[in-house]
């Protein structure tokens, strides 16, 4: 059978775990108040999110007593003094925002007559509201509709701003920062850059040094130059210094103490990731990486994941893969759209012509899968369908179509048992595969591995855990039909087809047909398919109606294309078996720990190119140079730089994944150089395809164009089976090593330090 019995009973586990998670939510939204954080919640937060003064600096009573104020009426506002209609329209106001209504929120907003009788925080809170509407809105279809309430919501914001700016509204900067971010995020440009340059000429209340991240965010959207950005992250940086932010933002500050925490709290990150963003978008992708060297030195747990979002975002697959796995290794994994996103481009890249290339690609993906729920992240079902349809194409390889049947079917029992195998996995999370992974399964495993009685199987197996057949899984099975050259399962597939489209009210459409063709040809059953066709004349357009007629009347049979010579199937099925063994690992390692694991005992791959000969050293002779770098030289260690309280509170010097804080920075470090050292090749290839371009007076190919074909050529299968050294790359031997005082003095070339 597909699928195990564990698959079955974590069905029933997932059904009343969503019961329980409903009475929960509901619960929560019914108690839930804002409230500030107690002694003990204020000690888990990253330092960099805890408040701070001025360093130096003593606030003045009446400035504390004023702040105190403020702090208890936002916790606990007062009715407005208004009518009772102000009232029943701020209460209405209230509720919308709770709901992230944003149209109520507009109307009710029109409607009001005195915006000075509102609470401070209201700002904030309409433009909280605002910013969620619009993410939640940005991942719907395109549509007329969605269109226009974009519009709508770019004039409201605007209409804020208005306000803001005549004094009606008061002052926030949590408000100002979510504006500016909805004003990049909605392609607003103009109102963002117009908005911002009122603010930075406004006082304190107006604006904080997170508010100079966004703002240089938007401002790299906008496409400022980059100088511009940089001179406006000085300023921020001189306008809050706080507790020496500027030396401890430089490229290769020291940290008193490499082991602990980072206890300077107000390190303005947000600002950091700014420039940060502003520098990928720029090209200068050194300096983007030394920012990033600096956050995780800072804080190699509590990184905020839009750090890495970025590099995903704009960094080639050989970049942007490492950035994501020392996120996992550290336990703080990227957002879950950038790890679909990087399976996505693996997808993408995948060679088809190559079975190696191919399976390489598939092992990548599980690699990626395996560090990200190592590293705390939460596996989903549309991601097990991904991983279940990219193994169900391995029979898409050029070549396969060629093969005789007992081969193929025995490619089709091998990706059988992978799934089997992919699917008890994923039940120890609850997680169970969607109908669109079993559609896939049907037409390529079953289909063109040309084992009918796998139909069967899977059919069986998709009813087990309640996932109702669709109008695709039909189609699926029409297609396999042909494929496996059954006529009468051709009929019968096609007759539960038309039943199941009457049902809803539907006739068959043109795609239906188109499909009902092509497998009555492959298998032969062309009197069936013609019979089919009578009627359609009735609701088909001539356009559609002439490309059914002329694939039913051309003398091609329309079987798989079979002009490529048939592929190596023992090459294949080893191929195959290495990526068994992934699974086997993967199995392995969360059978007993499912979720967040032990990386102080495991050293899984971290990389896809193998690491720059350049800066290949022995390990005692980087930790070296990593000690002469990272810690002070003379006998006077603060330098004028002021010296950290010692850490106290929670013991935080392990990761969640058991790495203590002094290693991860040094594995980091070392990936840093490593990374530096990529994007120089990377960049540097790029450059010189546009420069041979230009000089053959032809158009510059794109950089995915230039980079994908690199990475093709110097790109190495890795998977959660190989054996690998501590740093988690693959083990080196002396002869490998590169001259010593050489590849030092390129590390510290690509850190600036030469």
């Amino acid at each position: 059978m597909l699928l195990s019995v564990a698959l079955r009973r974590s069905q029933a586990e997932l059904q009343a775990h969503q019961r329980w998670l409903s009475s929960f939510v509901i619960a929560s939204r019914v108690t839930s108040r804002i409230h500030s954080p107690s002694a003990s919640q204020r000690e888990r937060l990253p330092a960099w999110q805890q408040q701070s003064r001025h360093y130096a600096y003593h606030v003045p009573k009446h400035v504390r007593r004023r702040q105190r104020q403020e702090r208890d009426a936002e916790r606990h506002p007062q009715p407005s003094s208004g009518s009772p209609d102000e009232l029943q329209l701020e209460q209405a106001l209230a509720q919308a925002i709770t709901d992230v209504n944003i149209k109520d929120v507009i109307s009710i907003f029109s409607q009001m007559q005195d915006y000075r009788a509102l609470h401070r925080s209201a700002t904030w809170r309409i433009c909280q509201c605002l910013h969620e509407a619009f993410r939640r809105q940005w991942k719907a279809p395109p549509t007329e509709a969605k269109r226009q309430d974009m519009d709508e919501m770019v004039a409201f914001a605007e209409n804020i701003v208005a306000h803001i700016r005549k004094g009606n509204l008061a002052p926030d900067c949590r408000a100002h920062l979510h504006l500016l971010g909805f004003f990049k995020g909605s392609g607003a440009f103009g109102s963002g850059v117009a908005f911002w340059h009122w603010l930075e000429n406004q006082d304190d209340d107006h604006v904080n040094k997170d508010v100079y991240g966004v703002a240089i965010d938007l401002l790299a959207k906008n496409g400022n130059p980059l100088s511009e950005l940089e001179e406006i992250y000085e300023r921020a940086l001189e306008r809050f210094p706080g507790q020496f932010n500027a030396y401890y933002l430089a490229p290769n500050s020291i940290l008193p103490d490499r082991e602990a925490p980072t206890t300077i709290p107000g390190i303005p990150m947000i600002l950091l990731q700014g420039i940060l963003s502003a520098r990928l978008l720029r090209g200068d992708s050194k300096s983007a990486y030394l920012a990033l060297d600096t956050a995780l030195r800072l804080y190699p747990t509590e990184t905020p994941s839009r750090f890495f979002d970025s590099f995903v975002e704009e960094r080639p697959l050989a970049e942007a893969f490492p950035v994501y796995a020392i996120a996992c290794r550290a336990g703080n994994p990227p957002s879950y759209e950038q790890m679909r996103r990087l399976l996505t481009e693996m997808r993408g890249n995948a060679d088809m012509r190559s079975p190696k290339g191919y399976v390489s690609a598939l092992r990548q993906m599980l690699l990626t899968t395996y560090l990200f729920v190592g590293g705390g992240g939460q596996l989903t079902g549309n991601l097990l369908n991904e991983l279940a349809i990219a193994i169900t194409k391995t029979v898409r390889l050029r070549g396969f179509a060629a093969l005789k049947t007992e081969d193929k079917r025995r490619v089709a029992n091998t990706l059988t048992g992978l799934l089997r195998q992919l699917f008890d996995i994923f039940a120890r999370y609850s997680v169970t595969p969607g109908i669109g992974a079993f559609n896939s399964f049907i037409v390529n495993v079953a289909g063109f591995g040309e084992s009918k009685h796998l139909i069967e199987v899977v059919l069986e197996n998709a009813a087990s855990i309640k996932k109702e057949p669709n109008h695709v899984t039909r189609r699926s099975v029409l297609t396999a039909a042909g494929l496996v050259r059954d006529q009468d399962l051709v009929a019968e597939s096609w007759n539960e087809l038309v039943t199941s489209k009457a049902e809803d009210g539907q006739l068959p459409d043109a795609t239906d047909f188109h499909i009902l063709v092509k497998a009555a040809k492959i298998s032969g059953a062309i009197d069936f398919a013609k019979g089919a066709c009578i009627g359609m004349e009735s609701y088909l357009t001539e356009e559609e109606l002439h490309g059914i007629y002329e694939r039913l009347e051309s003398d091609d049979a329309e079987a798989p294309s079979t002009m490529a010579a048939a592929l190596d199937v023992n090459s294949l099925l080893s191929q195959l078996k290495v990526l068994q063994a992934d699974m086997v690992v993967f199995h392995d390692r969360t059978v007993d720990q499912p979720r967040t694991q032990d990386f102080g005992q495991q050293t899984p791959p971290l990389t896809i190119l193998p690491p720059p000969e350049e800066l290949r050293l022995p390990e005692i002779e980087l930790r070296q140079l990593y000690d002469e770098m990272t810690t002070e030289q003379q006998e006077d260690a603060n330098g004028g730089q002021p010296a950290l309280a010692p850490f106290q509170g929670l013991d935080r010097t392990i990761s969640e994944t058991n790495l203590p804080l002094g290693q991860l920075r040094y594995e980091n470090w070392k990936m840093i150089n490593n990374l530096l050292a990529w994007a120089e090749m990377h960049d540097k290839a790029y450059e010189k395809a546009v420069d041979e371009a230009i000089a053959a007076g032809v158009a510059p190919p794109s950089r995915e164009r230039v980079l994908k074909s690199r990475l093709s050529e110097s790109a190495r299968s890795v998977g959660l089976s190989d054996r690998t050294d501590e740093s988690g790359g693959t083990a080196i031997s002396s002869t490998d090593l590169h001259d010593l005082g050489e590849s030092r003095n390129t590390i510290r070339r690509l850190r600036g330090m030469l």
